[in-house]
């Protein structure tokens, strides 16, 4: 196997992975504020 054509298959992944990653702090965060809100 080529390295260059795996990091350019799996570069896409990776930026989507730490995406998912940031959004799903991100809602969390979210929800603690609402939940700290409410009371």
């Amino acid at each position: 196997m080529n390295l260059n054509l795996a990091i350019i298959a799996l570069a896409p992944l990776g930026t989507i992975a730490i995406y998912h990653v940031l959004w799903g702090t991100v809602s969390a965060i979210r929800r603690l504020r609402a939940k700290q809100r409410r009371r």
